[in-house]
C-alpha cells in the first residue's frame, strides 16, 4: 500500500516543532545559567572586596595603636598613604575611644566627628558605592592600681580599648572585571546551549520516527486496512504506545466485524418497522375516523388487527359497568373465545383449539386508560409471521378510543337529556317571569293603597300637632308624635318593600340632587328615629362634623340605608349605646350606625 500523501509534510513538520520546542528550552537553558553565572561574578567581587577590606581594617586597627596613643598621625602617614594607593581603598580614619575623630585621610568624602562605637571586632556599613568597616584598636597599658613602689618593671599590664579605625571600600566593579565575568557568562551560556542544541537534534530525530510509523498505521486503517500492527521493538513509553495500537486495533477489526453484522440485522429491523409504522398510522386513520356506524366500526377494526398482526383470529371484548360483551371478531365467523376478567397485564398461553386450527398461541390484552379497564383483546396466531410489536404500538391508542366511544355515546345521552331539562326550564322561566309581573304589580298596587291613608294619617298627626284643632297638653303631643313617627316608618317600609321589588326588575332609580349640608339631613334622620328608643334606657347618640358638608346623593336612598340600621340597632341593644355618626376624608363623606 503506497504510503499516504501527508506522511512526509507531517514528519517534517513534527521534527521541526520537537526541534524548536527542544531547542527553545536549550536556549532559554543557556541564558538562564549564563546570567546565573554573571550573577555569581559579580557577588563574588563584592564578598572578596569586603574580604579584603576586614582584613586591612584590622591591619589599621593594630597599626594605629601607638598613634591613638600618643594622638600623633605622624607616626602611621607613610604607611597611611601606602594603604590609600590601593585602588579599592577610598579613606581612613582613626576615632578614640570615645568614637571622636582624631585624624583622616580621604579625597572623597569627609568622615563624620563622632561614629557609634563598634559592638564587634568588624562593623561592616554597606551602600551602593562602598562599604565603611569598622575595627576596635586595642592596646597593653600598665594597670596603676596592682603597681608598687619599686617594682614598676614588674607591672600588671592590662588590655584597654584606645579607639577604633575606620575604612572605607570601593564595592564599584571596574570595567575590567565586568568584561572578565560577562564573557566569562557568555562562554556558559553557550556551551549549555549548544549542547542542548546537539541533545535537541538527536531526541527530535528519535520521536519523530515511531511518531510517523503510528500515523502511516492509523492512515491505513482509516482506508480500511485493520490488519495494520506495529512492531514492539522496545519496553519505553513508546514501546506501550505500539503495543496498545496492536490490542486497540484488534478490538476495533472485532467491533467492525460486529457492525457489520449488527447493520444487517438493524436494516431488516428497520424494514420491518417500516412496515409496522405504516400499519400502525392506518391503524389510527380508523379509529380516530368519525363514528358514524358504531357495529361497522367495531368489525373494520378487529379485521385491521387481525390483518396487519398477522394473527389467525382476533376478538374485542369491552366492559361497561361490570358488564362484559364483544362487539366484534374477525373473522365473524370464527368461534367465540371468552375473555379473562381482572387481567391488567398481558398473558399468553398456549392452547389447543380445534376451531383453530390445532395447537395455537392465545395472547389475552387488556385495554386499559386512565387507569381503568376499558375490555379485552382475545388474539390467536402462531410464532411465525405475528407482529407483537405492532400489538404494542397500537394497542393504547385503541384502549384510549374505546374510552372515549363510551364517553361520546354517554354525552350524546346526556346532550339529549340537557335539551328536555332546558325546554321545561324554558317554561318555568316564563312562569317566574309571569309571576315576577304579578308580584310586582301586586306590590305596586298595596304600596299605592297602603300608602294613601298613612299619608293622611302622617297628614292629619302633623296637623293636630300643630294645634290647628285645639290645644294638646305635654302626653298628648308626645303620643301624637310618636303616632306619626312610627306612620313615617311605615310609610318607609312600604317603600322598602317597592324599592326590593324595583330591585329585582333592575328598576330602581337613583335620584341625585344638590345637598347644600348633609349634617341636617342625617339630624333630621336620627331626630325621626329618636321614638324607637322611648322603651330603652338611652338615647340615640349622635357626632356630626363642625364645618357644613355640601354633597351630591340620592337622600332618600340614604334616609332608608341608615333608617334601617338605627332600626336594627335599636332593636338588638337592650342597654348601651347607639351612636350615629359623619365625617369627611379627602373627598369622601363616611357616614356609620355603632351599637354596643
Amino acid at each position: 500500500m503506497a504510503m499516504h500523501p501527508t506522511l512526509p509534510s507531517f514528519r517534517k513538520r513534527f521534527y521541526r516543532r520537537v526541534f524548536l520546542v527542544m531547542a527553545t528550552t536549550a536556549f532559554v537553558s543557556g541564558l538562564l545559567t549564563g546570567g546565573l553565572g554573571v550573577l555569581l561574578g559579580f557577588r563574588e567581587i563584592k564578598a572578596s572586596r569586603l574580604t579584603r577590606g576586614r582584613e586591612l581594617t584590622r591591619y589599621v586597627a593594630r597599626l594605629s595603636e601607638a598613634a591613638v596613643m600618643a594622638r600623633d598621625d605622624t607616626l602611621i602617614s607613610d604607611s597611611l598613604k601606602r594603604l590609600l594607593q590601593q585602588p579599592e581603598v577610598q579613606g581612613v580614619a582613626v576615632y578614640d575611644a570615645e568614637g571622636t575623630l582624631l585624624f583622616s585621610h580621604s579625597a572623597l568624602r569627609a568622615y563624620p566627628p563622632t561614629i557609634k562605637p563598634c559592638v564587634q571586632e568588624t562593623s561592616v556599613s554597606v551602600s551602593r558605592s562602598f562599604s565603611r568597616i569598622c575595627a576596635p584598636v586595642k592596646g597593653e597599658v600598665f594597670d596603676p592600681e596592682k603597681a608598687t613602689f619599686g617594682s614598676r618593671g614588674t607591672m600588671v599590664r592590662k588590655t584597654e580599648l584606645l579607639g577604633y579605625a575606620v575604612l572605607d571600600v570601593s564595592m564599584k566593579v571596574t570595567d575590567q572585571e565586568v568584561k572578565r565575568i560577562t564573557f566569562a557568562g557568555l562562554v556558559l551560556g553557550l556551551s549549555v546551549f549548544f549542547i542542548g542544541l546537539f541533545f535537541s537534534w538527536v531526541g527530535a530525530a528519535h520521536l519523530s520516527d515511531p511518531i510517523r510509523r503510528i500515523i502511516k498505521a492509523l492512515d491505513r486503517m482509516r482506508d480500511g486496512d485493520y490488519s495494520v500492527r506495529l512492531k514492539v521493538t522496545t519496553d519505553d513509553e513508546m514501546g506501550k504506545i505500539a503495543d496498545s495500537f496492536n490490542r486497540m486495533a484488534r478490538e476495533l477489526a472485532s467491533r467492525v466485524n460486529q457492525l457489520e453484522q449488527g447493520r444487517e440485522y438493524l436494516e431488516n429491523e428497520v424494514q420491518l418497522r417500516t412496515v409496522e409504522i405504516s400499519r400502525a398510522k392506518e391503524f389510527l386513520r380508523e379509529l380516530i375516523a368519525p363514528l358514524a356506524d358504531e357495529s361497522s366500526w367495531w368489525n373494520s377494526i378487529a379485521d385491521k388487527l387481525r390483518e396487519h398482526s398477522g394473527a389467525i383470529f382476533v376478538q374485542i371484548h369491552v366492559t361497561r359497568d361490570d358488564k362484559w360483551w364483544s362487539p366484534a371478531r374477525s373473522p365473524a365467523d370464527g368461534a367465540s373465545v371468552p375473555p379473562r376478567k381482572d387481567l391488567s397485564e398481558p398473558v399468553e398461553v398456549s392452547m389447543t383449539l380445534s376451531d383453530h386450527g390445532g395447537s395455537v398461541q392465545v395472547l389475552y390484552y387488556p385495554l386499559i386508560a386512565l387507569n381503568q379497564i376499558q375490555g379485552q383483546l382475545v388474539i390467536i396466531h402462531r410464532e411465525s409471521g405475528f407482529l407483537r410489536d405492532y400489538i404494542d404500538q397500537v394497542v393504547p391508542a385503541f384502549a384510549m378510543t374505546v374510552s372515549n366511544v363510551f364517553t361520546f355515546i354517554a354525552v350524546q345521552t346526556l346532550v339529549e337529556e340537557l335539551k328536555e331539562k332546558a325546554r321545561l326550564l324554558a317554561e318555568q322561566k316564563e312562569k317566574i317571569e309571569e309571576a315576577s309581573r304579578l308580584k310586582s304589580e301586586f306590590f305596586a298596587n298595596v304600596s299605592h293603597e297602603l300608602r294613601t291613608p298613612l299619608n293622611a294619617i302622617i297628614g292629619y298627626g302633623e296637623m293636630l300637632s300643630s294645634g290647628m284643632y285645639g290645644e294638646l297638653n305635654s302626653e298628648q303631643s308626645e303620643a301624637l308624635k310618636a303616632v306619626v313617627e312610627s306612620a313615617q316608618n311605615l310609610l318607609n317600609l312600604i317603600n322598602l318593600i317597592l324599592d326590593h321589588s324595583r330591585l329585582e326588575a333592575g328598576k330602581l332609580p337613583l335620584y341625585v340632587e344638590q345637598v347644600p349640608d348633609m349634617r341636617s339631613v342625617v339630624k333630621d334622620i336620627v331626630e325621626h328615629n329618636r321614638s324607637l328608643t322611648r322603651t330603652k334606657p338611652y338615647d340615640l347618640k349622635l357626632i356630626l362634623p363642625r364645618a357644613p358638608v355640601p354633597w351630591h346623593t340620592d337622600t332618600g336612598k340614604v334616609e332608608q340605608i341608615l333608617t334601617n340600621l338605627i332600626s336594627n340597632a335599636v332593636k338588638f341593644t337592650d342597654e348601651g349605646t347607639v351612636e350615629v355618626g359623619m365625617k369627611t376624608e379627602d373627598d369622601l363623606v363616611h357616614l356609620w350606625v355603632k351599637d354596643t
